[in-house]
């Protein structure tokens, strides 16, 4: 597996393709800072292990990224805006409990600080993000704000069942002129025009955790192309 930074320079009137690989997603991506369990409301008492399992994380390895209970992961360098980026990866959604009430979820989020909030329910603080919303069989694409509590509905589809243990193959690609395509195994499921937005980085996370329900999932084969 690896992440493939291609990066278009303009040399006398030509296009120059460099191809940089990186072996190892530690060297493209670095666990974010979350703040579940900090809330007065929903805290996790500090150095008791018996909530060690509800706690996030991001695990980034050679090979994979590891999300637990709202864990979240970015981009170690900023992303350089309007230039396309396809962002594409396998996830497998593991721990869980079925149903409307404790659902999962994953969010990819673009032209971001790449800032969790402080506040529960400690979605993403700003920027473009494609959340696969497995209890309602959809996906949806949302406008996070600084400061603002709700976000804003950019495009959806339906008709897609994220399975327990089922790997998905998701394909990202923006255009770098506001255009945004979100496949899934292979075929186009949303292409919408998305707002500008102020955020340089990429930053990827799971569901939090839900009545001492445990949210895990991972994320392998992952394929960042900036550029090309």
């Amino acid at each position: 597996m690896r992440t493939l930074v291609c990066l278009m320079v303009v040399l006398f009137g030509s296009f120059v393709c460099e191809n940089i690989f990186a072996q190892k997603l530690t060297d493209v991506w670095i666990e974010g800072k979350s703040y579940v369990g900090t809330d007065a409301k929903f805290r996790l008492p500090e150095g008791e292990k018996l909530f060690d399992p509800l706690r996030p994380h991001a695990t980034v390895g050679e090979k994979s990224i590891f999300f637990e209970n709202r864990g979240i992961a970015r981009t170690k360098n900023p992303v350089a805006k309007k230039k396309p980026v396809t962002l594409e990866f396998t996830v497998i959604f593991l721990e869980g409990q079925e149903g409307e009430r404790y659902h999962d979820s994953f969010a990819v989020v673009l032209h971001t600080s790449g800032n969790q909030r402080e506040a529960w329910p400690h979605e993403i603080s700003d920027g473009i993000a494609v959340k696969l919303m497995a209890h309602q069989n959809r996906i949806v694409i949302h406008h996070y704000k600084p400061g603002v509590f709700t976000p804003d509905l950019v495009n959806d589809a339906g008709g897609i069942v994220f399975k327990r243990y089922q790997p998905y193959k998701l394909k990202i690609v923006d255009d770098g002129n506001h255009n945004l395509k979100v496949f899934v195994d292979e075929k186009e499921m949303i292409n919408a025009k998305i707002p500008e937005t102020e955020g340089d980085q990429i930053a990827l996370y799971d569901r939090e955790p839900v009545a001492g329900v445990r949210k895990t999932l991972i994320v392998m084969y992952v394929s960042l192309t900036i550029g090309g």
